[in-house]
C-alpha cells in the first residue's frame, strides 16, 4: 500500500539517493527553467523506487521532498554568510557562538536542525541549485573562463629593467601618446555607450594575437638579459 505524504519517512540514505537522482536528472531534456519538467519527474521518481524498493513514495511525496530540501539548502546558504559565523567546509556545518546562533534561528529558523551538526547534503545540493544545468560539456559547478578580450596585465611597474632593456609587460612608455609595444599607434576603442557597433570576433582575434606576441617579446626580453648578465659577468675577469 503506497504510504501517505504526511507518513512518509526519510531517512538520510533516502534524502542523498533522491539528491543524487536530481543531479542525475539536472539535464534540459528533463529539467527546464522552472524546475524538473513532467518526465523528469516521472523518470525520477521511478528510479528512486527501483532504489529504494522498500519506501514506495509517490511522485507528489518525492517532489514535496525536493521543496523542503532546497528550503533547507537556501536557509544554510544564507545564514553562513551572515556577520559573525563561519564555515567548516569539511563538515559542511556553520560555526557561530551561541549569542549568534540565537539569532540566526531567529532569522532563518529552519537552520535550527543544524545548530552543531553537519548538514551533509550541502555540498551535493549547492550544485544542484547554484550550478548551471548540465549540457554534456558543462559542470554543474560554475568554472570562471579566462577573458582573452581583456589587456595582459604587466607582472611589474616599471617599463624599463636595471640593464635599461625595454621591459615587453609594461603597459605605459614615456611618451606623448598611447603606443603597443612595437612603437605603433593603438587603435583607439569603441565604448558601448556610443552606440557604434563593434566587431567582437575580429576584436578578440587581434587580442589573441597581442597576446602571443607578448609571449614572443617576452622570450627575447629574458635573452638579452641573459646575456647582458653573462658579458657582465666576463668584464672583472678580463680586467685582470
Amino acid at each position: 500500500m503506497v504510504k501517505e505524504t504526511s507518513r512518509a519517512s526519510w531517512s538520510h540514505s533516502y534524502e542523498r539517493g533522491l539528491a543524487e537522482l536530481l543531479v542525475e536528472h539536472n539535464v534540459p531534456v528533463y529539467r527546464g527553467q522552472n524546475g524538473w519538467v513532467a518526465e523528469g519527474w516521472k523518470s525520477i521518481v521511478s528510479k528512486f523506487n527501483l532504489k529504494f524498493p522498500a519506501a514506495q513514495f509517490t511522485k507528489q511525496q518525492i517532489q514535496e521532498k525536493e521543496k523542503d530540501m532546497k528550503a533547507n539548502y537556501k536557509a544554510v546558504r544564507d545564514a553562513r554568510k551572515q556577520s559573525g559565523t563561519g564555515w567548516d567546509d569539511s563538515l559542511s556545518m556553520i560555526i557561530a557562538e551561541p549569542i549568534i546562533w540565537e539569532k540566526l534561528k531567529k532569522d532563518y529558523p529552519r537552520v535550527k536542525r543544524y545548530e552543531g551538526k553537519p548538514f551533509l547534503l550541502f555540498p551535493i545540493l549547492d550544485s544542484l541549485y547554484e550550478g548551471s544545468i548540465a549540457t554534456g560539456d558543462l559542470n554543474f559547478l560554475s568554472i570562471p573562463s579566462v577573458d582573452l578580450t581583456s589587456d595582459v596585465v604587466s607582472p611589474t611597474d616599471s617599463s624599463t629593467n636595471q640593464h635599461g632593456m625595454l621591459n615587453p609587460f609594461s603597459t605605459t612608455h614615456d611618451v606623448g601618446q598611447s603606443t603597443n609595444m612595437h612603437g605603433q599607434e593603438a587603435e583607439p576603442t569603441t565604448s558601448a555607450s556610443s552606440g557604434q557597433k563593434v566587431d567582437e570576433p575580429v576584436k578578440k582575434k587581434r587580442k589573441q594575437s597581442q597576446i602571443a606576441q607578448v609571449l614572443e617579446d617576452y622570450v627575447d626580453f629574458k635573452k638579452q638579459q641573459s646575456q647582458t648578465f653573462v658579458e657582465e659577468m666576463k668584464e672583472p675577469k678580463q680586467k685582470d
